[in-house]
């Protein structure tokens, strides 16, 4: 395995803790942000990744449908109607596009957001602030090389006056849809199903699909120098979560 291809795995496995780390700090205002917006779950599964889109950006079906490639196509839909019913999407026959309650919706996620990552990483700024430099560039270089998922997270989008903790959390997203496409084309091209790739969980199929999405995930870490990346996965690895 090459040097670009183990970072590749070993920055995947930080990002993941992390992403973890502040969904799980978000959900515990899922309840009454669900109430608030009279929200089902399904609506709000869509709408959480929506919030790494522009306001005034077009999500394509195709990207919508690549995200939840593990969702049945009904469920995510089902979604999509409730969104549209309670005024915070429109659609048309491309993708899906916010409103201004939706947007107004997602201001309210961000806030949320923003109180869990500055509560997570708020000791943290100054690494924060060293390591946006650094994922903006992986990430610039990753639209290279992305999916269909990928494309609905870049270009990432922030909010004016976001914290760099808010920040950095979002620029995790497109770093971890990156290597969810790479997985995703890992499993396709094995000839597995969504729910075939799923049930993996070891043995040697496993094992290859992961040096295979390891390999298509590695690219954009080529355009940072092995300082710069040791850098990285050092900074991320540094935040608490």
């Amino acid at each position: 395995m090459s040097e670009l291809t183990h970072f590749a795995g070993a920055a995947s496995s930080v990002v993941n803790r992390l992403r973890t780390a502040v969904a799980r700090g978000v959900a515990v205002s899922n309840d009454e942000f669900l109430h608030e917006w009279e929200l089902t779950d399904a609506a709000a599964g869509i709408l959480v990744h929506l919030r790494h889109t522009l306001p005034d950006r077009l999500a394509s079906w195709t990207s919508v449908a690549a995200v939840h490639v593990y969702d049945p196509p009904s469920t995510v839909m089902r979604g999509v109607d409730d969104l549209v019913e309670r005024g915070l999407v429109d659609t048309t026959v491309d993708g899906a596009f916010l409103t201004i309650k939706g947007r107004e919706a997602l201001n309210a996620l961000h806030s949320i957001t923003g109180k869990v990552t500055d509560e997570l990483w708020g000791e943290s700024t100054s690494t924060c602030e060293a390591l946006l430099p650094l994922l903006r560039t992986v990430v610039t270089a990753a639209a290279e090389t992305g999916g269909e998922a990928f494309g609905l997270f870049f270009p990432p989008f922030e909010h004016e006056g976001s914290s760099p903790t808010v920040k950095v959390a979002g620029l995790l997203e497109p770093l971890h849809y990156h290597r969810f496409d790479a997985q995703v084309s890992a499993w396709r091209t094995a000839g597995l199903a969504p729910q075939e790739a799923q049930l993996l969980t070891g043995g040697t199929l496993w094992r290859v699909l992961q040096e295979d999405t390891n390999l298509r995930d590695a690219a954009p870490y080529s355009v940072l120098k092995s300082r710069q990346r040791t850098d990285l996965l050092s900074g991320l690895g540094s935040l608490p979560g």
